[in-house]
């Protein structure tokens, strides 16, 4: 059994999965790459007739400069943003205690709590800062790894590994 007590993900290790629901994600990101597509495709037009246009191509540079830079820095504001107002939430700041075993996995905090089976979970992913328990495209539990002992990372991946030689990790999941 991993007990984990006082967890508190930072929103680095709150953003977005981008792996593990197949093309989910870029679908999720359609209504903000398809405008900025338009973007670029309007600028490639415009300076391949640069000739005719010198001050609109111009016009245009700078808008797609400063258009890429606003839409690399939205998610990252986006992610602290969401963070401030869910700990601002009346149990948002409250951390959390999980405890792993063969069974699957609780997490909660003193006013809330969950409980979910390895049945119930498609797969387990394991990236540089946190593990991330896929449950739904809408809900995936993130344990950052500075809240575990090196021993408790290993334990944790050799659970994970036996769950899934015996084939109960995802059987719930369609």
């Amino acid at each position: 059994m991993i007990e984990v007590r006082g967890v508190q993900p930072t929103a680095r290790e709150l953003r977005h999965v981008t792996s593990g629901w197949g093309g989910l994600h870029w679908w999720q990101l359609a209504h903000q790459l398809l405008p900025f597509a338009g973007l670029w495709v309007l600028a490639v037009f415009v300076w391949s007739r640069a000739s005719w246009h010198p001050e609109l191509t111009s016009a245009v540079s700078l808008t797609v400069i400063v258009t890429t830079f606003l839409w690399l820095s939205v998610r990252s504001v986006l992610n602290r943003v969401t963070l401030q107002a869910a700990r601002q939430a009346p149990g948002g700041g409250m951390l959390s205690d999980w405890t792993i075993d063969g069974t699957g996995l609780a997490f909660g905090t003193p006013v809330a709590s969950s409980r979910i089976g390895w049945e119930g979970i498609k797969a387990v992913r394991e990236e540089k800062d946190r593990f991330i328990f896929l449950m739904s495209p809408a809900a995936n539990p993130v344990l950052p790894k500075r809240h575990l002992s090196e021993d408790q990372q290993a334990a944790l991946r050799q659970l994970v590994a036996d769950v899934t030689a015996a084939n109960r990790i995802g059987r719930g999941v369609d």
